[in-house]
């Protein structure tokens, strides 16, 4: 049997050498900027880009012009509320409408009414001509300005207290007190929503009042 025929050469070995620092950075961007040329191409970037200038601004007059940015702050919630009420006028009239179904203990006077967090007054139009007075607990000072002449301009709504502080301690208020308590908007910013569900509880007289979760529920309190 033949055996095949054996040759040997030389041959330089080759051993492969780790990438350089400039490439590994070129993978990295490539890799990193891949998906965006895809799936991420037609996200709406020149919007998320104006909401990100828009927060570190905000964050930026807040942190370092503490004045501009409540004076800012004042002005684009308000703008925000009006805008609200204009979207949610029609829901808002028959919500608030309902405080004409609650009873007083004594007839002839007028029905005692609590809201938390006041802020420029954007509820002030809804409630009900003549029929109430309201406590209004306010926790940013900067408000009351806005607010009283919001009240100067809903002169139907008499605001018997205004409270400065937050909603989680309103103890200045006696137990069974008010006949309505009125929040919008507000308490997802509580610290303590519990606290503040509880203290309602307390300063609110017995009443029976209808909870809204698509079909009406009538709880007693």
């Amino acid at each position: 049997m033949t055996q095949p025929n054996l040759y040997s050469f030389s041959q330089q070995l080759l051993i492969e050498k780790p990438p350089a620092l400039l490439d590994t950075i070129r993978n990295l961007v490539s890799n990193t900027l891949a998906p965006f040329q895809q799936d991420y191409c037609y996200w709406p970037w020149a919007k998320i880009g104006a909401a990100a200038i828009v927060c570190i601004g905000s964050y930026s007059l807040y942190k370092y012009l503490p004045g501009s940015y409540r004076r800012y702050y004042m002005s684009s919630t308000r703008k925000f509320s009006q805008r609200y009420n204009q979207v949610l006028h029609l829901e808002k009239e028959a919500l608030f409408n309902e405080l004409k179904n609650v009873k007083t203990r004594e007839d002839g006077r007028k029905l005692q009414v609590l809201e938390i967090g006041a802020a420029h007054g954007a509820n002030m139009p809804y409630y009900p001509r003549h029929l109430v007075e309201v406590i209004c607990v306010e926790p940013v000072r900067e408000f009351v300005t806005y607010l009283r002449e919001t009240l100067q301009q809903n002169p139907h709504v008499k605001c018997r207290e205004l409270l400065v502080g937050n909603a989680e301690n309103i103890s200045v208020i006696r137990d069974n007190q008010v006949d309505a308590v009125v929040s919008t908007l507000t308490l997802s910013s509580c610290r303590d929503v519990d606290q503040v569900l509880s203290e309602i509880r307390r300063i609110l007289k017995p009443v029976i009042i209808k909870l809204y979760n698509r079909s009406p529920i009538r709880a007693i309190i």
